[in-house]
Protein backbone atom coordinates (compact mmCIF):
# COMPACT_ATOMS: atom_id res chain seq x y z
CA UNK A 1 0.00 0.00 0.00
CA UNK A 2 1.49 3.25 -0.90
CA UNK A 3 2.25 5.48 2.05
CA UNK A 4 0.74 8.75 2.31
CA UNK A 5 3.09 11.83 1.32
CA UNK A 6 4.25 14.62 3.46
CA UNK A 7 4.38 18.30 2.15
CA UNK A 8 8.38 18.80 3.12
CA UNK A 9 7.46 22.62 2.45
CA UNK A 10 5.99 22.60 6.00
CA UNK A 11 8.75 20.77 8.37
CA UNK A 12 10.41 24.36 9.59
CA UNK A 13 7.10 26.13 9.92
CA UNK A 14 5.77 23.66 12.04
CA UNK A 15 8.53 23.17 14.17
CA UNK A 16 8.98 27.18 15.03
CA UNK A 17 4.64 26.64 15.66
CA UNK A 18 5.70 23.89 18.02
CA UNK A 19 8.47 26.39 19.65
CA UNK A 20 6.61 29.18 19.71
CA UNK A 21 3.31 26.97 21.64
CA UNK A 22 5.87 25.90 24.57
CA UNK A 23 7.68 29.39 24.90
CA UNK A 24 4.07 31.19 25.45
CA UNK A 25 2.57 29.90 27.88
CA UNK A 26 6.19 29.83 29.85
CA UNK A 27 6.44 33.48 29.08
CA UNK A 28 2.47 33.66 30.63
CA UNK A 29 3.98 31.85 34.07
CA UNK A 30 6.27 34.31 34.68
CA UNK A 31 3.81 37.36 33.90
CA UNK A 32 1.58 35.78 36.34
CA UNK A 33 4.42 35.33 39.09
CA UNK A 34 5.49 38.86 38.36
CA UNK A 35 2.03 40.41 38.44
CA UNK A 36 1.13 39.17 41.77
CA UNK A 37 -1.11 36.92 43.92
CA UNK A 38 -4.42 37.08 43.32
CA UNK A 39 -6.50 38.25 46.27
CA UNK A 40 -9.75 39.70 45.28
CA UNK A 41 -13.55 39.58 46.31
CA UNK A 42 -14.02 36.20 44.31
CA UNK A 43 -11.22 34.25 46.22
CA UNK A 44 -11.86 35.63 49.35
CA UNK A 45 -15.38 34.40 49.06
CA UNK A 46 -15.81 31.22 47.61
CA UNK A 47 -12.59 29.72 45.69
CA UNK A 48 -10.53 29.08 48.79
CA UNK A 49 -13.42 28.42 51.15
CA UNK A 50 -15.51 25.69 48.24
CA UNK A 51 -12.53 23.64 48.05
CA UNK A 52 -12.18 23.08 51.25
CA UNK A 53 -15.17 22.60 51.76
CA UNK A 54 -15.63 19.88 49.12
CA UNK A 55 -12.28 17.83 50.44
CA UNK A 56 -14.01 17.89 54.09
CA UNK A 57 -17.92 17.25 53.17
CA UNK A 58 -19.22 20.55 55.06
CA UNK A 59 -21.94 20.89 53.03
CA UNK A 60 -24.73 20.04 55.87
CA UNK A 61 -22.03 21.55 58.75
CA UNK A 62 -21.91 25.26 57.11
CA UNK A 63 -25.05 27.08 55.97
CA UNK A 64 -24.50 30.06 53.07
CA UNK A 65 -20.99 30.31 54.07
CA UNK A 66 -20.00 31.74 50.93
CA UNK A 67 -23.05 33.51 49.72
CA UNK A 68 -24.19 32.65 46.62
CA UNK A 69 -20.69 31.11 46.07
CA UNK A 70 -21.51 28.46 48.62
CA UNK A 71 -23.38 26.80 45.88
CA UNK A 72 -20.81 26.79 42.87
CA UNK A 73 -19.61 23.58 41.44
CA UNK A 74 -16.34 23.46 43.37
CA UNK A 75 -14.40 21.07 41.10
CA UNK A 76 -12.33 23.93 39.08
CA UNK A 77 -11.28 25.10 42.53
CA UNK A 78 -9.94 21.94 43.80
CA UNK A 79 -6.55 21.46 41.95
CA UNK A 80 -5.46 25.55 43.06
CA UNK A 81 -6.06 24.48 46.56
CA UNK A 82 -4.34 21.01 46.67
CA UNK A 83 -1.34 22.73 45.23
CA UNK A 84 -1.24 25.52 47.19
CA UNK A 85 -1.19 23.18 50.19
CA UNK A 86 2.57 21.30 49.17
CA UNK A 87 3.88 24.12 46.60
CA UNK A 88 5.33 27.73 47.52
CA UNK A 89 2.61 30.24 46.20
CA UNK A 90 4.96 31.93 43.48
CA UNK A 91 4.80 28.24 42.36
CA UNK A 92 1.39 27.56 42.49
CA UNK A 93 0.40 31.08 40.50
CA UNK A 94 3.40 29.65 37.95
CA UNK A 95 1.83 26.75 37.12
CA UNK A 96 -1.70 28.45 36.88
CA UNK A 97 -0.57 31.31 35.01
CA UNK A 98 1.00 27.98 32.47
CA UNK A 99 -2.27 26.50 32.12
CA UNK A 100 -3.60 29.64 31.14
CA UNK A 101 -1.71 30.30 28.66
CA UNK A 102 -2.33 27.45 26.66
CA UNK A 103 -4.94 29.55 25.26
CA UNK A 104 -2.14 30.62 22.63
CA UNK A 105 -1.17 27.09 21.53
CA UNK A 106 -5.21 26.32 21.03
CA UNK A 107 -5.45 29.74 18.89
CA UNK A 108 -1.95 28.96 17.45
CA UNK A 109 -3.49 25.85 15.78
CA UNK A 110 -6.81 27.05 15.04
CA UNK A 111 -5.64 30.41 13.14
CA UNK A 112 -3.20 27.57 11.11
CA UNK A 113 -6.42 25.14 10.60
CA UNK A 114 -7.94 29.06 8.75
CA UNK A 115 -4.86 30.01 6.91
CA UNK A 116 -4.80 26.61 4.38
CA UNK A 117 -5.09 28.71 1.72
CA UNK A 118 -1.74 30.38 2.13
CA UNK A 119 2.03 29.08 1.35
CA UNK A 120 3.68 28.17 4.87
CA UNK A 121 5.70 31.20 5.93
CA UNK A 122 2.55 33.15 5.92
CA UNK A 123 0.53 30.53 6.65
CA UNK A 124 2.65 30.80 10.33
CA UNK A 125 3.28 34.62 10.05
CA UNK A 126 -0.77 34.49 10.15
CA UNK A 127 -1.35 32.39 12.76
CA UNK A 128 1.44 33.76 15.06
CA UNK A 129 0.20 37.04 14.36
CA UNK A 130 -3.25 36.28 15.14
CA UNK A 131 -2.87 34.26 18.34
CA UNK A 132 -0.91 36.57 19.85
CA UNK A 133 -3.40 39.59 19.41
CA UNK A 134 -5.95 36.95 20.94
CA UNK A 135 -3.88 36.26 24.05
CA UNK A 136 -2.30 40.14 24.46
CA UNK A 137 -5.83 41.61 24.95
CA UNK A 138 -6.64 43.66 28.05
CA UNK A 139 -8.85 40.64 29.77
CA UNK A 140 -6.89 37.72 29.01
CA UNK A 141 -3.58 39.64 30.37
CA UNK A 142 -5.52 40.66 33.88
CA UNK A 143 -6.64 37.20 34.22
CA UNK A 144 -3.06 36.09 33.95
CA UNK A 145 -2.85 33.64 37.73
CA UNK A 146 -6.42 35.04 38.78
CA UNK A 147 -8.36 32.59 40.33
CA UNK A 148 -11.71 33.58 38.41
CA UNK A 149 -10.50 30.67 35.86
CA UNK A 150 -12.27 32.61 32.88
CA UNK A 151 -9.13 31.83 31.29
CA UNK A 152 -9.04 28.08 32.14
CA UNK A 153 -12.98 27.68 30.91
CA UNK A 154 -11.67 29.62 27.64
CA UNK A 155 -9.23 26.53 26.94
CA UNK A 156 -12.36 24.33 26.46
CA UNK A 157 -13.84 26.97 24.25
CA UNK A 158 -10.82 27.33 22.15
CA UNK A 159 -10.32 23.42 21.88
CA UNK A 160 -14.24 23.11 20.51
CA UNK A 161 -13.52 25.59 18.20
CA UNK A 162 -10.28 23.91 16.57
CA UNK A 163 -12.56 20.80 16.24
CA UNK A 164 -15.20 21.90 14.82
CA UNK A 165 -12.43 24.23 12.31
CA UNK A 166 -9.93 21.47 11.62
CA UNK A 167 -12.18 18.76 11.22
CA UNK A 168 -15.10 21.01 9.12
CA UNK A 169 -14.37 18.94 6.44
CA UNK A 170 -14.82 15.78 7.47
CA UNK A 171 -17.82 17.11 9.31
CA UNK A 172 -19.39 18.24 6.22
CA UNK A 173 -18.40 15.61 3.73
CA UNK A 174 -17.54 12.07 5.92
CA UNK A 175 -19.07 9.28 6.83
CA UNK A 176 -22.40 10.21 9.21
CA UNK A 177 -20.66 8.29 12.27
CA UNK A 178 -17.20 10.19 11.65
CA UNK A 179 -19.19 13.30 11.20
CA UNK A 180 -20.95 12.84 14.45
CA UNK A 181 -17.87 11.84 16.69
CA UNK A 182 -16.22 15.20 15.82
CA UNK A 183 -19.53 17.10 16.49
CA UNK A 184 -20.13 15.29 19.64
CA UNK A 185 -16.86 15.48 20.84
CA UNK A 186 -16.73 19.76 20.30
CA UNK A 187 -19.77 19.22 21.84
CA UNK A 188 -18.06 17.51 24.95
CA UNK A 189 -15.32 20.13 25.42
CA UNK A 190 -17.27 23.50 26.10
CA UNK A 191 -20.20 21.27 27.97
CA UNK A 192 -17.21 20.05 30.31
CA UNK A 193 -16.34 23.94 30.51
CA UNK A 194 -20.50 25.08 31.23
CA UNK A 195 -20.38 22.22 33.85
CA UNK A 196 -17.14 23.99 35.20
CA UNK A 197 -18.79 27.19 34.99
CA UNK A 198 -21.80 28.13 33.85
CA UNK A 199 -20.86 31.38 32.35
CA UNK A 200 -19.27 29.79 29.79
CA UNK A 201 -22.85 28.27 28.50
CA UNK A 202 -22.76 31.42 26.15
CA UNK A 203 -20.10 29.71 24.25
CA UNK A 204 -21.92 26.54 23.88
CA UNK A 205 -24.25 28.02 22.27
CA UNK A 206 -22.11 30.05 19.71
CA UNK A 207 -20.48 27.02 18.76
CA UNK A 208 -23.40 24.97 18.61
CA UNK A 209 -25.30 27.53 16.17
CA UNK A 210 -21.96 27.27 14.15
CA UNK A 211 -22.19 23.46 14.08
CA UNK A 212 -26.16 23.99 12.41
CA UNK A 213 -24.66 26.42 10.01
CA UNK A 214 -21.79 24.28 8.18
CA UNK A 215 -21.88 23.47 4.50
CA UNK A 216 -24.06 20.67 3.82
CA UNK A 217 -27.70 19.15 3.65
CA UNK A 218 -30.88 19.97 6.17
CA UNK A 219 -30.51 16.76 7.45
CA UNK A 220 -26.87 16.73 7.97
CA UNK A 221 -26.57 20.04 9.75
CA UNK A 222 -29.49 18.64 12.08
CA UNK A 223 -27.73 15.64 12.86
CA UNK A 224 -24.59 17.41 13.37
CA UNK A 225 -26.40 19.47 15.67
CA UNK A 226 -27.82 16.66 17.52
CA UNK A 227 -24.49 15.21 18.12
CA UNK A 228 -22.99 18.34 19.52
CA UNK A 229 -25.81 18.35 22.25
CA UNK A 230 -25.93 15.04 23.05
CA UNK A 231 -21.92 15.81 23.55
CA UNK A 232 -22.23 18.43 25.39
CA UNK A 233 -24.83 17.03 28.05
CA UNK A 234 -22.55 14.33 28.32
CA UNK A 235 -19.79 17.09 29.21
CA UNK A 236 -21.84 18.93 31.36
CA UNK A 237 -22.65 15.69 33.33
CA UNK A 238 -19.23 14.41 33.22
CA UNK A 239 -17.61 17.71 35.34
CA UNK A 240 -20.94 18.84 36.88
CA UNK A 241 -23.25 15.64 37.69
CA UNK A 242 -21.89 15.04 41.01
CA UNK A 243 -22.84 18.75 42.00
CA UNK A 244 -25.85 19.08 40.14
CA UNK A 245 -27.35 15.80 41.91
CA UNK A 246 -26.17 17.56 45.45
CA UNK A 247 -27.86 20.50 44.65
CA UNK A 248 -31.06 19.08 43.42
CA UNK A 249 -31.38 16.79 47.04
CA UNK A 250 -30.54 20.44 48.62
CA UNK A 251 -32.89 22.65 47.21
CA UNK A 252 -35.37 20.67 44.65
CA UNK A 253 -32.56 23.02 41.58
CA UNK A 254 -29.75 21.47 40.14
CA UNK A 255 -28.43 24.66 39.30
CA UNK A 256 -28.91 26.34 42.56
CA UNK A 257 -29.45 29.52 43.52
CA UNK A 258 -29.71 30.12 39.50
CA UNK A 259 -32.34 29.70 36.93
CA UNK A 260 -35.10 28.99 40.24
CA UNK A 261 -37.42 31.23 38.44
CA UNK A 262 -37.77 27.70 35.80
CA UNK A 263 -37.30 25.28 38.98
CA UNK A 264 -38.76 27.17 41.94
CA UNK A 265 -36.86 25.50 44.67
CA UNK A 266 -38.89 26.72 48.22
CA UNK A 267 -35.49 27.94 49.46
CA UNK A 268 -35.40 30.99 47.70
CA UNK A 269 -37.67 33.37 45.73
CA UNK A 270 -38.80 32.09 42.08
CA UNK A 271 -36.45 34.77 40.14
CA UNK A 272 -33.20 33.69 38.30
CA UNK A 273 -30.89 35.34 40.39
CA UNK A 274 -28.41 36.53 38.15
CA UNK A 275 -26.51 39.79 38.16
CA UNK A 276 -27.90 42.30 36.51
CA UNK A 277 -25.52 45.33 37.83
CA UNK A 278 -23.83 45.89 34.40
CA UNK A 279 -27.02 45.46 32.13
CA UNK A 280 -27.15 48.35 30.06
CA UNK A 281 -30.07 50.90 31.35
CA UNK A 282 -31.30 52.16 27.91
CA UNK A 283 -32.02 50.84 24.15
CA UNK A 284 -29.28 52.80 22.62
CA UNK A 285 -26.68 51.76 24.99
CA UNK A 286 -27.86 47.82 24.55
CA UNK A 287 -27.42 48.54 20.64
CA UNK A 288 -24.34 50.62 21.13
CA UNK A 289 -22.74 48.59 24.07
CA UNK A 290 -19.12 47.88 22.25
CA UNK A 291 -18.47 51.57 21.35
CA UNK A 292 -19.96 52.49 25.60
CA UNK A 293 -18.03 49.61 27.11
CA UNK A 294 -14.31 50.01 25.21
CA UNK A 295 -13.53 53.31 26.57
CA UNK A 296 -15.37 53.20 29.98
CA UNK A 297 -14.66 49.51 31.84
CA UNK A 298 -16.62 50.26 34.48
CA UNK A 299 -19.63 49.87 32.55
CA UNK A 300 -18.88 46.05 32.63
CA UNK A 301 -16.04 45.47 35.59
CA UNK A 302 -15.13 47.07 38.80
CA UNK A 303 -12.06 48.39 37.72
CA UNK A 304 -10.05 49.96 35.00
CA UNK A 305 -9.54 48.43 31.93
CA UNK A 306 -9.10 49.06 28.54
CA UNK A 307 -9.51 46.89 25.29
CA UNK A 308 -10.56 47.76 21.32
CA UNK A 309 -10.97 44.05 20.42
CA UNK A 310 -14.75 44.15 20.46
CA UNK A 311 -14.93 46.70 19.18
CA UNK A 312 -13.06 46.09 16.35
CA UNK A 313 -14.88 42.95 15.60
CA UNK A 314 -18.00 44.44 15.40
CA UNK A 315 -16.83 47.35 13.35
CA UNK A 316 -15.09 45.16 10.96
CA UNK A 317 -18.14 42.64 10.73
CA UNK A 318 -20.39 45.31 9.35
CA UNK A 319 -18.00 47.40 7.30
CA UNK A 320 -17.02 43.70 5.74
CA UNK A 321 -20.20 42.73 5.47
CA UNK A 322 -22.08 45.83 3.88
CA UNK A 323 -18.82 45.38 1.69
CA UNK A 324 -18.98 42.50 0.93
CA UNK A 325 -22.77 42.37 0.33
CA UNK A 326 -22.77 45.54 -2.39
CA UNK A 327 -20.27 43.99 -4.27
CA UNK A 328 -22.26 40.81 -4.55
CA UNK A 329 -25.39 42.84 -5.49
CA UNK A 330 -23.23 44.26 -8.38
CA UNK A 331 -21.86 41.06 -9.68
CA UNK A 332 -17.74 42.36 -8.51
CA UNK A 333 -15.84 39.22 -8.71
CA UNK A 334 -13.16 39.57 -5.70
CA UNK A 335 -9.98 40.54 -6.47
CA UNK A 336 -8.22 37.59 -5.07
CA UNK A 337 -9.52 34.16 -3.64
CA UNK A 338 -10.41 33.66 -0.36
CA UNK A 339 -7.33 34.32 1.87
CA UNK A 340 -9.11 31.73 4.98
CA UNK A 341 -10.75 28.52 4.97
CA UNK A 342 -14.21 29.79 4.59
CA UNK A 343 -16.45 27.04 6.88
CA UNK A 344 -13.72 27.68 9.63
CA UNK A 345 -13.89 31.60 9.68
CA UNK A 346 -17.24 30.89 9.67
CA UNK A 347 -17.22 28.97 12.61
CA UNK A 348 -15.52 31.80 14.52
CA UNK A 349 -17.43 34.73 13.83
CA UNK A 350 -20.93 32.82 14.63
CA UNK A 351 -18.99 31.69 17.77
CA UNK A 352 -18.05 34.91 18.57
CA UNK A 353 -21.79 36.54 17.33
CA UNK A 354 -23.67 34.42 19.09
CA UNK A 355 -21.84 34.12 22.19
CA UNK A 356 -21.73 38.02 22.63
CA UNK A 357 -25.19 38.40 22.11
CA UNK A 358 -25.84 35.95 24.50
CA UNK A 359 -23.57 37.64 27.02
CA UNK A 360 -25.12 40.72 26.24
CA UNK A 361 -28.57 39.27 27.22
CA UNK A 362 -27.77 37.33 30.59
CA UNK A 363 -23.94 39.39 32.33
CA UNK A 364 -22.46 42.14 30.76
CA UNK A 365 -19.63 41.20 32.90
CA UNK A 366 -16.13 41.47 30.95
CA UNK A 367 -14.31 38.93 31.96
CA UNK A 368 -16.64 36.23 30.58
CA UNK A 369 -16.42 37.75 27.54
CA UNK A 370 -12.87 36.84 27.45
CA UNK A 371 -13.20 34.37 24.70
CA UNK A 372 -14.91 36.36 22.55
CA UNK A 373 -11.57 38.57 23.13
CA UNK A 374 -9.24 36.18 22.40
CA UNK A 375 -11.09 34.83 19.27
CA UNK A 376 -11.80 38.30 17.96
CA UNK A 377 -8.46 38.72 16.04
CA UNK A 378 -9.51 35.70 14.27
CA UNK A 379 -12.60 37.02 13.57
CA UNK A 380 -11.52 40.06 12.19
CA UNK A 381 -9.29 37.75 9.95
CA UNK A 382 -12.21 36.18 8.81
CA UNK A 383 -14.33 39.40 8.08
CA UNK A 384 -11.67 41.16 6.23
CA UNK A 385 -12.22 37.89 3.86
CA UNK A 386 -15.40 38.96 2.82
CA UNK A 387 -14.11 42.05 1.16
CA UNK A 388 -12.63 42.31 -2.48
CA UNK A 389 -9.55 43.28 -1.79
CA UNK A 390 -5.74 41.55 -2.99
CA UNK A 391 -4.01 39.21 -0.05
CA UNK A 392 -1.76 42.03 0.20
CA UNK A 393 -4.07 44.26 0.80
CA UNK A 394 -5.89 42.09 3.59
CA UNK A 395 -2.90 41.58 5.65
CA UNK A 396 -2.13 44.90 5.69
CA UNK A 397 -5.41 46.23 6.72
CA UNK A 398 -5.08 43.01 9.50
CA UNK A 399 -1.82 44.63 10.90
CA UNK A 400 -2.92 48.00 10.96
CA UNK A 401 -6.41 46.91 13.24
CA UNK A 402 -4.18 44.93 15.45
CA UNK A 403 -1.78 47.05 15.74
CA UNK A 404 -3.94 49.71 16.73
CA UNK A 405 -5.87 47.97 19.40
CA UNK A 406 -2.80 46.72 21.08
CA UNK A 407 -2.00 49.98 21.50
CA UNK A 408 -4.42 51.20 22.93
CA UNK A 409 -4.58 48.42 25.62
CA UNK A 410 -4.05 49.02 29.47
CA UNK A 411 -4.04 46.90 32.52
CA UNK A 412 -3.70 47.23 36.36
CA UNK A 413 -2.62 44.65 39.01
CA UNK A 414 -3.91 46.65 41.73
CA UNK A 415 -5.77 43.96 43.19
CA UNK A 416 -2.72 41.27 43.42
CA UNK A 417 -1.16 40.67 46.80
CA UNK A 418 2.66 39.90 47.45
CA UNK A 419 3.09 36.10 47.17
CA UNK A 420 4.72 35.14 50.79
CA UNK A 421 5.20 31.06 51.75
CA UNK A 422 1.81 30.54 51.91
CA UNK A 423 -1.30 31.42 49.00
CA UNK A 424 -3.50 32.14 52.21
CA UNK A 425 -2.58 32.48 55.62
CA UNK A 426 -4.80 32.98 58.76
CA UNK A 427 -4.22 33.64 61.99
CA UNK A 428 -7.22 32.00 63.59
CA UNK A 429 -7.57 32.76 67.60
CA UNK A 430 -7.53 29.45 69.83
CA UNK A 431 -11.13 28.62 70.39
CA UNK A 432 -12.72 26.46 73.59
CA UNK A 433 -14.34 23.83 71.63
CA UNK A 434 -15.74 22.57 74.79
CA UNK A 435 -18.41 25.64 74.63
CA UNK A 436 -19.67 23.74 71.15
CA UNK A 437 -19.26 27.16 69.35
CA UNK A 438 -21.73 28.11 66.00
CA UNK A 439 -20.17 31.33 64.10
CA UNK A 440 -22.47 33.25 62.79
CA UNK A 441 -21.21 35.40 59.57
CA UNK A 442 -22.74 38.82 59.10
CA UNK A 443 -22.57 41.69 56.35
CA UNK A 444 -21.97 41.19 52.81
CA UNK A 445 -18.13 41.04 52.81
CA UNK A 446 -15.77 38.33 52.00
CA UNK A 447 -15.29 36.22 55.06
CA UNK A 448 -15.06 32.68 54.23
CA UNK A 449 -11.53 32.27 53.06
CA UNK A 450 -10.62 31.70 57.00
CA UNK A 451 -12.70 28.78 57.68
CA UNK A 452 -10.14 26.26 56.58
CA UNK A 453 -8.13 27.58 59.77
CA UNK A 454 -10.25 27.01 62.13
CA UNK A 455 -11.22 23.50 63.84
CA UNK A 456 -13.21 21.76 61.52
CA UNK A 457 -15.83 20.67 63.76
CA UNK A 458 -17.26 24.30 64.12
CA UNK A 459 -20.46 25.24 61.97
CA UNK A 460 -20.51 28.13 59.95
CA UNK A 461 -23.60 29.46 59.20
CA UNK A 462 -24.29 33.15 57.37
CA UNK A 463 -26.89 35.25 58.89
CA UNK A 464 -26.56 37.91 56.57
CA UNK A 465 -25.54 38.05 52.69
CA UNK A 466 -26.65 39.00 49.41
CA UNK A 467 -27.98 35.88 49.14
CA UNK A 468 -30.23 35.69 52.38
CA UNK A 469 -31.06 39.73 53.66
CA UNK A 470 -31.41 40.27 57.43
CA UNK A 471 -35.08 41.23 56.87
CA UNK A 472 -36.06 38.08 54.98
CA UNK A 473 -38.21 35.43 57.23
CA UNK A 474 -40.39 33.96 54.39
CA UNK A 475 -37.60 31.94 52.01
CA UNK A 476 -37.06 28.46 52.56
CA UNK A 477 -33.33 28.86 53.11
CA UNK A 478 -33.91 31.86 55.39
CA UNK A 479 -36.25 29.63 57.73
CA UNK A 480 -33.11 27.04 57.82
CA UNK A 481 -31.04 29.55 58.86
CA UNK A 482 -33.44 30.70 61.95
CA UNK A 483 -33.95 26.97 62.63
CA UNK A 484 -30.03 26.71 62.55
CA UNK A 485 -29.08 29.61 65.13
CA UNK A 486 -32.52 28.45 67.28
CA UNK A 487 -31.65 24.79 67.72
CA UNK A 488 -27.97 25.38 68.64
CA UNK A 489 -27.34 25.07 72.56
CA UNK A 490 -24.12 25.80 72.73
CA UNK A 491 -21.73 29.35 72.64
CA UNK A 492 -22.22 31.66 69.55
CA UNK A 493 -19.73 33.76 67.83
CA UNK A 494 -19.61 36.28 65.36
CA UNK A 495 -16.95 37.60 62.51
CA UNK A 496 -17.31 40.39 60.23
CA UNK A 497 -15.35 42.42 58.53
CA UNK A 498 -15.46 46.03 60.58
CA UNK A 499 -14.27 48.39 57.79
CA UNK A 500 -16.74 46.91 55.24
CA UNK A 501 -18.16 49.98 53.25
CA UNK A 502 -22.06 51.04 54.25
CA UNK A 503 -22.17 48.45 56.89
CA UNK A 504 -23.69 49.07 60.50
CA UNK A 505 -21.85 46.05 62.18
CA UNK A 506 -23.13 42.87 62.88
CA UNK A 507 -26.03 44.25 65.62
CA UNK A 508 -28.80 44.41 63.55
CA UNK A 509 -28.20 40.78 61.34
CA UNK A 510 -27.74 39.24 65.42
CA UNK A 511 -30.96 41.23 67.11
CA UNK A 512 -32.74 40.00 64.15
CA UNK A 513 -32.02 36.29 65.60
CA UNK A 514 -32.47 37.30 68.52
CA UNK A 515 -28.67 37.78 69.62
CA UNK A 516 -26.22 40.29 70.53
CA UNK A 517 -22.73 40.79 70.79
CA UNK A 518 -20.05 41.69 73.76
CA UNK A 519 -17.27 44.29 72.15
CA UNK A 520 -15.40 43.60 74.95
CA UNK A 521 -14.62 40.13 74.12
CA UNK A 522 -13.54 40.71 70.08
CA UNK A 523 -10.15 39.52 69.18
CA UNK A 524 -8.27 40.91 65.63
CA UNK A 525 -8.24 37.99 62.89
CA UNK A 526 -5.33 38.78 60.63
CA UNK A 527 -4.80 37.02 57.24
CA UNK A 528 -2.28 37.57 54.31
CA UNK A 529 -4.89 38.45 51.50
CA UNK A 530 -7.13 40.59 53.67
CA UNK A 531 -7.79 43.46 56.20
CA UNK A 532 -7.97 41.94 59.71
CA UNK A 533 -11.87 40.76 60.44
CA UNK A 534 -13.30 40.62 63.78
CA UNK A 535 -14.33 37.54 65.92
CA UNK A 536 -16.32 38.32 68.98
CA UNK A 537 -18.46 36.47 71.43
CA UNK A 538 -22.19 36.47 70.92
CA UNK A 539 -25.18 35.27 73.63
CA UNK A 540 -28.82 35.35 73.24
CA UNK A 541 -30.77 38.62 74.47
CA UNK A 542 -32.50 38.34 77.78
CA UNK A 543 -36.20 37.82 77.56
CA UNK A 544 -38.13 40.33 79.28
Amino acid sequence: MAQPQIDNRFGPTLGLGWALCCLVPLLFGGLGVWAGKDAGWDVQNYHWYNAYAFLTDRFALDLAAAQHGSYYNPTLDVPLYLAAQHLPAWMVGFLLSVVQGLNFPLLFWLAWALGSSLAPWPRLGLAALLSLAGVAGAGSLMLVGDGSYDNITSLGVMAAALVLARYHHPMCLGPWPQAGAWAALAGALVGAMVGLKLTSASYALGLGVAVVLLPGSLSRRLWLGLAFALGAGFGLLLFAGHWMYRLWQFSGNPFFPYFNDLFHSPLLACDSHRDTTFQPRTALMRWLFPFFFSFDSFLVAEWYFRDLRVLALATTLIVAGVWGGVERLRGTRPVSRPWLTPSAGRVVVVTCVVAYLAWLSMFCIYRYLVPVEMLAPLAIAAAIGWTPLSTRAKMALLVAILLATEAMVSVNYVKRKPWGEAYVSVQAPVIDMSERPMILMTGRAPLSFVIPFFPPTIPWVRIESWLVPIDDRQTGLAQRLRQRVAEHDGRFLVIFDPKEPGSQGPGLALAAHGLSYDAGTCLEVPSNISPPLTLCRAQRLARE
